[in-house]
This record gives C-alpha cells, structure tokens and sequence, in this order.
C-alpha cells in the first residue's frame, strides 16, 4: 500500500496536462487538466484500455471520427483502438480522472 496527495506530482505541462498519481504494475490512475483551448492530439493504444470521468468542466472528445461533448458526472470507457482526440473548447478549466489497464508506457500510444 502506498498514500500521496494530488499536490506531491506535477502536470506534465506545468500548469496542466495529465498528472499520474499512481504508474504501474498492473494499471495507471491520474488527473487531467485541461485548459480552455488544450488539446490532446488523435491517437489510440494497441493494448490499453482507458477510462475518464469527468469532475468539472465541459470537454469535447472525438472516438473514431464520432464528436461528443462530455461533462462533469459523465464516465467514458475506451477499448484499446480507438482512436481519440480531446479538446477544451470552452472558457472553464476541464479536470478528469483517467484510469488505464493494464499498464504500460508511452510505447503503446500511437499517435495518428
């Protein structure tokens, strides 16, 4: 077992991005920040699975060429192949939870 605080890991991006709290061995768990105007780029990964869940905000996220719009309180589950884009085309902060199974590197995202 092991304890941390949101405030002991850093965004990626300094002010923003995804921030992991917990990497490994058999999954990921972090926080994601996105700005108004952020995005993150089309990609999918060859094994993972990924899940968010939205805490505030409004975040527009594109699955295999299909756009919703997603917000606080919404779940979104993502079988490994999908591709997907997210971007925060609103004026407000966007902050999620994303989970990712099993765990691994950057080695499976593929950036399209």
């Amino acid at each position: 077992m092991f304890t941390l605080h949101e405030d002991e890991k850093a965004y990626r991006h300094g002010d923003h991005g995804p921030k992991y709290l917990m990497m490994g061995p058999t999954s990921n768990f972090g926080i994601v920040k996105l700005l108004p105007g952020n995005v993150v780029s089309p990609h999918y990964h060859k094994i993972m699975e990924e899940n968010f869940y939205i805490l505030k905000g409004t975040v527009s996220m594109t699955v295999n060429d299909v756009e919703s719009t997603y917000s606080a309180g919404d779940f979104i589950h993502l079988e490994p192949g999908e591709i997907h884009r997210l971007e925060n085309k609103g004026t407000e902060t966007v902050r999620f939870v994303v989970t990712t199974s099993p765990w691994m590197d950057h080695a499976d995202k593929i950036e399209v």
